[in-house]
């Protein structure tokens, strides 16, 4: 139990300094929508899924906390959280296309494995302005 809540204390402080590190000083009006793919079911990471998916979520409402208290005009939401299946390659692509395209986020976070999150990554950089 100990180590779990450890890895969503973790994983939620390394969300929040991505999320904190590309938000400008003199952004003005700045929405950031993220959208998170994370294992909720399945065999295998289903059960870091619902951890890592709060802490996602956390980090967006210190992002948000953080904005606020400088001043800094804009939002910070988290728009979609898309299940990975225990991080299956196309269902993992898929979800990943649905929150660039569709849901048109700025940020996705995920997912677990390097596998899963490699085919985030090529999402990402087919889409213009997702990271």
């Amino acid at each position: 139990m100990k180590k779990s809540k450890a890895l969503v204390l973790a994983a939620a402080i390394s969300a929040s300094a991505l999320l904190v590190s590309t938000v400008p000083a003199n952004a003005a009006g700045l929405d950031i929508r993220i959208g998170t793919v994370q294992p909720m079911s399945g065999a295998g990471f289903a059960a870091y899924g619902t951890g890592l998916a709060n802490a996602a979520a956390f980090g967006v409402t210190s992002v948000q906390a953080a904005m606020t208290a400088a001043g800094v005009a804009g939002s910070c939401k988290m728009i979609a959280q898309e299940d990975s299946v225990s991080d299956a390659p196309s269902v993992v692509r898929e979800a990943a296309t649905k929150l660039a395209k569709s849901d048109k986020v700025n940020f996705i976070i995920g997912s677990l494995t390097s596998g899963a999150s490699l085919e985030v990554g090529t999402v990402t950089a087919a889409a213009s302005g997702v990271i």
